[in-house]
This record gives structure tokens, sequence and C-alpha cells, in this order.
């Protein structure tokens, strides 16, 4: 009997789309289901067949399984999906602690600032915000590279990839579309990291996802996402 699989999440790549990314890699039929951020939503996240034990997305249902929250997810994927078969508890724990510091310190920080979370209201106030959030997420990409040098193939695992390089892979993302001319410097320092992000999009399926039109054009939620992409490109440029 075939997997029934639903990644239930918003229609932006928010903090899901390392998980899809895990899921199209290896071939994976599932669901993209793909919920609205509109006036329903409230109402919606008090169901738990929704919106799972916490009231917030993403969600995985695997065979009638439930898993929520996304490091949780990204786990219980890189089970289901063979990744971990043969590691020792060393190995495994190296590949989630990039996963996690990927996700912690680079796509959520680079959310909160597209949502604006905590940015002052004064122009000086918000560029210095913005230089110290800015150098903070960078600095992590220069982490990444440095272990990734200490590993043997294309990617943190190896000849395969596995989701801290997935993760890996989306954080680098967030960081051309949002920081600009500050991390295409810095990834001029990190020829490992641009090489793995060469990797991953030359592998079959997820070179056919991000060439097509399926993969959300937004990243967050915020109606003003496109406002507040230009003015942190402005600003760091």
């Amino acid at each position: 009997m075939q997997n029934l699989i639903t990644l239930r999440y918003f229609a932006c790549r928010g903090r899901a789309q390392a998980l899809r990314y895990m899921l199209i890699d290896q071939g994976i039929e599932f669901v993209d289901e793909r919920l609205p951020l509109d006036p329903n939503w409230p109402a919606r996240k008090n169901d738990p067949t929704v919106s799972g034990p916490f009231g917030a997305l993403p969600v995985l249902h695997w065979d009638g399984h439930q898993v929520a929250e996304t490091l949780p997810i990204a786990g219980y994927l890189s089970r289901r999906l063979g990744q971990y078969v043969g590691l020792s508890d060393e190995e495994i724990a190296r590949r989630e602690m990039v996963a996690s510091s990927a996700y912690l310190d680079v796509i959520r920080p680079l959310a909160e600032m597209v949502w604006q979370h905590g940015a002052p209201a004064g122009d000086a106030d918000w560029h210095a915000w913005l230089t110290r959030h800015t150098q903070l997420v960078l600095g992590r990409l220069l982490r990444f590279e440095q272990l990734l040098a200490a590993t043997s193939g294309a990617f943190f695992s190896g000849a395969s990839p596995s989701a801290a390089d997935h993760f890996v892979f989306e954080a680098v993302d967030w960081c051309r579309m949002l920081l600009g001319a500050p991390a295409l410097v810095m990834l001029e320092r990190c020829p490992r990291l641009v090489a793995l992000g060469g990797a991953m999009v030359a592998r079959p399926q997820l070179r056919i996802y991000v060439d097509s039109d399926q993969r959300p054009t937004t990243l967050t939620g915020n109606p003003r996402e496109f406002e507040v992409r230009s003015r942190l490109l402005a600003a760091t440029s």
C-alpha cells in the first residue's frame, strides 16, 4: 500500500521549505497542502486535525501518524527516508546540529526581519539593528563553511544530502534574497557552501522543482513582504 503523506503549511516557504526539499529530492509523492493566511486561520488553528497539538504549522501526516514542529519533522523524515542508517549517534547529532542552526540561527531570524519583529522605528536605529542582525546571520554561513570543509564529499552528509544540506541550502537562499551584497561578499569566502548549492540544484528532482513554478514565491506570510525585502536590499547595497 502506498504511503499517504501530507505536509501542511502556509502558501509560502517559511518553516516548511526545507522539508519540502527533503521529500522532493527523494522522489516521495506527497500532498503539499498550502493553507492561505486569511481570517479563517485563527478558527482552524484550534482544530488539532489541521494544526496539530500546538496550533501551529507545519504538520506532517504519514500513514496516520502526525508530527508537528519543523525540526522534529526533519528528524522523523530523516529516519523514514533511511538517512541515518548505519550512522553513529555522534554522526547523527552532527547532521542535526547543522540543520538546527540553519533553521534557528538563519532562517528564523531572517523571517523575523521580514516581519520586522523588534525593529526600531527611527531610521538610524533601524539601520543599526539591521547591521547587527546581518552580521550575526552571515557569520553563521562562515561556520557552515568551516564544518563543510571538514567533511568528505559535496554534502554535510558526504556523498548524498540529508536534512542538514536541505536546511543550509534554504538558509543560503534566504540570505541571497534578503541581504544582497553582504551575502554575496560572505559567500565569496565560502566556496564549499556555494558548491553545495550547485550540487543540490543539480539533483534531478530538485532541478525540476526549482525550475518549475511549484516553489512558493514568498518567504513569509507578511503581506508587506516585497516592500520590506526592497528596503532590506536597498539598505545593504
